[in-house]
């Protein structure tokens, strides 16, 4: 008995005696009165041959005893249980957002490759065909050839932006003319529109159009905004682009649309990796959910932000600020 009791450590146990006879009746027990053996005796011995008297030992092992010993062994294996599942669930849940990624990464690659191989074959043809074609024709094939070299420089544009993914983003920074970027965009025959009308309105309100910054890469911002403005809009698409001085170091340039707009629930989402919100499956709007996310990279590596305003069927509104002589890092990291 005292063995029992050293195993579990408790200085604490009612013990109880029974002694029977050999026709299995009770000749005495302490404590009290008991109506029957224990089944199952911790201990018992002989008290005589003859006799054939039998003394049973156990003890009574009450449910809060049990408790205080073995409360802090459940915590722990309830903590580690819960820690290993979540362990699994956030395995499953990388697996699952990696082979997403490889998915739209493959698909990006087969889209972009598709975009630059058409464009570069057909200028290719045009070398060879241009100088055989009588004059009236010239004019409508060369006009063709340019808008598959504009389809072909948005591919580019968007190849940049992915770039900035892999190791860093490299910033040339130099100083350009901000008025003449943002009027660039009101080129129409710059956008591939199938059946749309639309209108790009620049006002540009601040008198000095000179900031620093790489220009490269915030044309290819201002371009996915405006690209964006345009597909995710009716067949009728306004599009007011408006530069204000914010304050003497930074100026702010808002992209507005009168598109479908973003419902509430995907607001906070648009700046992910991916995300297309409601347009996921959608193939007739070309799209890999990566040129916002791409565009605050750009934008927060030159020391800006970027912010969003929009209601479902009311059309969006973008916000960049930009500093006009930021101290900007060689290279910059997600």
């Amino acid at each position: 008995m005292q063995t029992k009791l050293d195993s579990v450590q408790l200085k604490t146990l009612a013990l109880q005696f029974v002694i029977g006879d050999s026709t299995g009746q009770i000749k005495d027990s302490y404590p009290g009165h008991h109506g029957k053996l224990p089944s199952s005796p911790e201990y018992h011995e002989p008290l005589g041959f003859i006799s054939g008297d039998t003394l049973y030992a156990t003890y009574n092992y009450p449910a809060i005893l049990f408790i205080q010993v073995a409360i802090w062994p459940i915590i722990l294996t309830i903590i580690i249980s819960a820690l290993f599942i979540i362990c699994i669930v956030n395995f499953y849940r990388t697996i699952r957002n990696e082979k997403k990624s490889g998915e739209y990464r493959k698909s990006f690659i087969d889209n972009l490759v598709h975009d630059l191989k058409r464009p570069v074959g057909n200028q290719i043809k045009a070398c060879y065909l241009l100088p055989t074609l009588p004059p009236d024709e010239q004019e409508s094939f060369l006009e063709d050839n340019r808008k598959q070299l504009n389809e072909m420089l948005q591919s580019i544009n968007r190849m940049l932006l992915q770039s900035t993914d892999a190791h860093g983003l490299q910033l040339n920074v130099k100083e350009f003319n901000l008025k003449e970027t943002l009027e660039a965009l009101k080129q129409k025959d710059r956008w591939n529109t199938q059946n749309k009308q639309f209108d790009i309105d620049v006002d540009f309100r601040s008198d000095n159009p000179i900031i620093t910054g790489d220009y490269h890469f915030l044309f290819a911002v201002f371009q996915n905004l405006v690209d964006n403005a345009l597909k995710y809009s009716g067949d009728q698409v306004k599009i007011q682009i408006t530069c204000t001085d914010q304050d003497a170091q930074h100026v702010l340039i808002q992209i507005e649309d009168n598109g479908f707009g973003i419902p509430l629930k995907n607001l906070k989402h648009v700046f992910e990796r991916y995300n297309r919100g409601d347009h996921q499956g959608n193939k007739k709007i070309k799209g890999h959910g990566l040129g916002l996310h791409y565009a605050r990279i750009v934008i927060r590596a030159h020391g800006g932000k970027i912010d969003i305003q929009s209601e479902e069927g009311k059309g969006t509104t973008l916000f960049v600020t930009l500093p006009r002589k930021a101290k900007i890092k060689n290279k910059y990291k997600q």
